[in-house]
């Protein structure tokens, strides 16, 4: 068993390197070859980031997943654009990569 200390030096080790951006929501979509785009650049995702964009769009996460790849950007983009229209989704998501440059999830004000 760590201590707390231990703890919080293996949680800095591991999220050191972590960056973030701030988007504004209308800009983000999910393209054709299965990534993020965030209007200037595009980013694939790691299978919790796809769960959990998946989560904020209304979208079951295990049907998102097992959907065939050429039918999630129509499914995506419409649910998540329809949600951000309806506000609820906040203007600004900040995304986190990873040190691959993968998405990794973004930051949920609801449990922040």
């Amino acid at each position: 068993m760590q201590n707390l200390a231990q703890t919080t030096q293996q949680i800095k080790d591991e999220y050191t390197h972590l960056h973030s951006y701030v988007i504004p929501t209308e800009k983000i979509s999910l393209t054709d070859d299965g990534l993020l785009s965030t209007g200037r650049n595009e980013f694939p995702l790691t299978l919790d980031a796809i769960g959990q964009f998946a989560g904020v769009a209304e979208i079951p996460k295990q049907f998102f997943r097992e959907l065939e790849p050429d039918l999630r950007p129509v499914i995506f983009n419409r649910r998540f654009q329809a949600r951000a229209t309806a506000r609820g989704i906040g203007r600004d998501i900040r995304i986190n990569l990873n040190q691959g440059k993968q998405i990794i999830g973004f930051d949920d004000k609801e449990y922040t």
